[in-house]
Parts: structure tokens; sequence; C-alpha cells
């Protein structure tokens, strides 16, 4: 990093860069992607919209509002961390549902990352149940809900071979047909033991014929399990396999587009999922998790990350709503370093992770 400092310092100032770059390149070179906050905050206005129709006008002007102001500030080495959002955090609001699941995948793979769970392996189990109609979702759903906790709780069925777990609900919408399809995602940590022992190991067939007779149905429901593979034995997140396995039971509860559909499909998901806990860690993930006061349902990031004096932080990137647009905001701070590190931070000097 260093070593470009001169470089730019003799082909450019700071202030022409800061008045050349354009708004959109510079959010591109932070790994920003203002088209896609966009569409999530314009999401957020139908929500509301709905929320309106339905007489909660309290939800309704919070889902208005989310996500109207999101600052980053961003670091000499091109790491950043958003320092400033009002979102509503209401669970049917499709900027905090994306923001939720974002941070849950950066907590849960650091999890996993974390030196008790190295060497370990993992199980991802998919329990699904026929598609529904609209009037018959809240009761299928307590159905595999009531299935879901005899499998994993009453009967110790799953607990007994993992050492942790965590569950998730998702909920999609077929928009030819007009029907529901809930399913849960259910990522298991196991011992590299387990492959190996018959009085632990869980066949498909095994786990087919036990859901479909704690959920009482005449058919064989569909069900996966698979075992995300590691390259190393002593690592655990080093595979892609793994990482999708983690976006998976990490991701939204159900997408914007079928929630927010219209106010017909919105008022089913809604009262379909009121009140209910769709993302549970527990066991040796809870465990560590509680280590690192990581909070599943929180979209705070508590984790300071303020940089070290050799990775000071050098500006700030805002978004501000304005009609139907974001308005880009940049702004230096002030640190001792070069002042430069602010035009080379916007050229892109470095690869950055998208928000």
């Amino acid at each position: 990093m260093l070593e470009h400092l001169s470089v730019w310092t003799e082909l450019v100032s700071e202030d022409s860069i800061m008045d050349t770059v354009s708004d959109n390149q510079k959010a591109v070179n932070i790994g920003i992607n203002v088209d896609r906050h966009r569409k999530k905050k314009l999401a957020a206005k139908k929500v509301a919209f709905y929320y309106g129709e339905m007489g909660e006008e309290k939800k309704a002007k919070a889902a208005a509002e989310c996500g109207s102001y999101l600052q980053w500030t961003v670091r000499m080495d091109g790491t950043k961390r958003l320092t400033g959002a009002n979102f509503c955090r209401l669970r049917m609001c499709p900027m905090c549902s994306w923001y939720l699941a974002k941070k849950r995948t950066r907590d849960l793979m650091k999890t996993l990352n974390e030196p008790e769970h190295r060497g370990k392996r993992l199980i991802f189990i998919t329990l699904t149940v026929k598609n529904c109609k609209g009037e018959e979702l809240k009761d299928t759903i307590n159905m595999m809900y009531k299935a879901l906790r005899s499998l994993t709780q009453k009967d110790k069925f799953l607990e007994k071979r993992t050492l942790g777990m965590v569950k998730k609900l998702e909920v999609t919408y077929n928009h030819e047909t007009d029907e529901y399809h809930p399913h849960f995602h259910i990522l298991c940590e196991v011992e590299p033991s387990y492959f190996n022992n018959p009085n632990l190991y869980v066949t498909h067939d095994i786990l087919q014929k036990r859901w479909k007779r704690l959920c009482k149905l005449d058919y064989d429901p569909i069900v996966g399990i698979q075992t995300p593979k590691t390259k190393e034995a002593t690592e655990m997140l080093n595979s892609e396999a793994v990482e999708g396995a983690v976006k998976d039971v990490c991701k939204y509860m159900a997408k914007d587009v079928d929630y927010a559909f219209s106010l017909e499909t919105f008022k089913i998901f809604d009262e379909a999922l009121r009140g209910r806990r769709l993302y549970t860690p527990t066991g040796s993930i809870k465990k560590t998790m509680a280590r690192l006061k990581m909070d599943e349902d929180s979209l705070d990031d508590n984790e300071d990350e303020q940089a070290v004096p050799d990775n000071p932080d050098v500006l700030t990137f805002t978004l501000r709503w304005h009609v139907n647009l974001y308005k880009v905001e940049v702004k230096r701070i002030e640190t001792s370093k070069d002042k430069v590190l602010a035009g080379l931070a916007l050229l892109g000097e470095y690869k950055a992770e998208p928000a």
C-alpha cells in the first residue's frame, strides 16, 4: 500500500481526485452496490404502503424511513464498516432482512472458524413438506415447528448426534400456482467420528421416514442431507461448499419479491411469520457466539475493528435518500497520514467486499 503513495502524489492532487471521480465509480471502488441498496429501499417503501393499508401506521412510518441514511467509514487498507444507519428493524423490511442475513453470515463464518470448531465437520439438512395455499400456511408452519421440536429436542434424535446446530425457516412463493413452500434449513456440527459410527450416522432414508412420521404425512416428503467438503481436516471455512451452506442457513426468511408481491401475499406472510423464532443457533455454536458477544437478531456489528495506527480511517461514504434515488457524499477524515490516501481509496487501489 505505502509504495503506491508516492506515485499518486506525483500524478494527481487529492482535490482533483475527489472532484473528477464519479459518484458511481467511488461506490464501486469501495465495494458498495448503490443500485442494490436503491432496490431494497424501494421495496421497503412498498412494504410501508402495505402496512399503511393494514392500518399499522407506526410500522408504515418506520419502514418508509428505513435506510434513508447509510454511512460507512473507509480505512487506509480499503476495509470499511457501517458506522451509521437508520434501520427500522422490522422483520418484514427488505432492507433490514438483507442486512441481517449478511451480518448473520459474517458472524457464523467467524464462529465456525474459532479454535474450538476447527477439525469438526458440518452436515446441511433440508426438511420440506408439499406446497400449500395461503390460508393453510400458518397451520402448516405450526405443524412443522412441532415436528422439528420433536426431532431436535423431545427425543433428541439430532441433538444427541450433533455438537451444535443452526435452524432456519424459509418460505418461498410460487407466483404461477399461488402456493407457498415452507421448509427448514439446518446446519449441524458433528465430530469427524460421526461418519464412521453406525449408532450416530443418519442416512437420507432414516431422516425421511422420521420426518414423515413426525409431520404425520401420507406421502414421502423431500428431505436433503449433505456434507460440505473441506480441503483440510483442521479447517472449517476453506471451501465454497461450506460457505454456501452457511449462506443458505443465514439468508432471508423469504424473498421480498415474494412477500411484497401484493398486499394479499404480504398479509399472508406477515400473519404466518409474526412472533416466530426463525433463526436459532444451539449447542456449541450458540456457546461460541455468546463468548464472542454476538446477537443473532441484532443489525449492529458490535465488533469494533477500529484501525491500528498504520491503518487509519480516511473517508466517510454516505448514501442519503432523496425522492427515489440515493445521493452520494464522500468526505475526507483528517489524519496524520498523507491526505492522498483518500484519493488512493477512491481510485480503487484495493479489493473491497461489496456491501
